[in-house]
């Protein structure tokens, strides 16, 4: 399958949002699948307190 092809079929799944797309053309055929990754959470900001003067 030519590149061209294939880099189409890339942007089109970006596009329209779809999880995975299988293509069949004669004896070839391509795959994409598209996994979003897991959402990054920032550990909370943990504040110690100040040690009382002596």
């Amino acid at each position: 399958m030519d590149i061209r092809k294939i880099k189409k079929l890339i942007e089109l799944v970006e596009e329209s949002g779809i999880a995975e797309l299988e293509i069949s053309e004669g004896e070839e055929s391509v795959r994409i699948s598209r996994h979003g990754a897991a959402p990054i959470h920032a550990a909370p900001i943990q504040y110690a307190a100040a040690p009382a003067p002596v």
